[in-house]
């Protein structure tokens, strides 16, 4: 009874277990061969679905629909903008390199929702969308200054 599947080739019974084994297959083949239209159908809607889902990013402050990564046709920049466009005009610019992953967080200064970026050779970071929030105050501002040498100022 307890036997396990290599017991059972040991004991010579391979070609009962593989005749049931193809079997079996040819059973679930012939099912998967007549539901394929339908089992594409559900699969292409559930990629779109994930692939929308993934570009969400949180609630609009202004109006409460979602927020979600869009580029620009035009001018190929990203952005976060409301799903409710035109009736809602709420909008954050979003860094231009780097691939973007929503956190489904919430900054904890402003509530906006927050972002992680990923850029090449370097670690990803985490930051608010909102460009004018608190946390954003000392950005750019560790940087050592540049000495111009050609003219002797700093």
């Amino acid at each position: 009874m307890g036997q396990t599947l290599n017991e059972r080739l040991r004991r010579g019974k391979r070609g009962e277990i593989v005749d049931k084994a193809k079997d079996l297959l040819e059973d679930v083949l012939e099912e998967f061969e007549e539901h394929k239209d339908d089992i594409g159908k559900e699969l292409s809607k559930a990629y779109i679905y994930s692939k929308r889902k993934a570009k969400m990013i949180g609630d609009c402050p202004k109006c409460g629909h979602e927020m979600k990564i869009i580029t620009s046709k035009r001018t190929g920049k990203r952005f976060v903008g409301c799903s409710n466009y035109p009736k809602c005009h709420k909008g954050f610019p979003l860094p231009q390199h780097g691939n973007i992953k929503p956190l489904h967080t919430k900054c904890k200064e402003c509530g906006l929702p927050e972002i992680q970026v990923f850029l090449k050779a370097k670690r990803p970071y985490t930051m608010c969308i909102n460009h004018e929030c608190k946390t954003k105050e000392n950005w750019g501002n560790n940087k050592s200054k540049k000495i111009n040498t050609k003219h002797g100022k700093d």
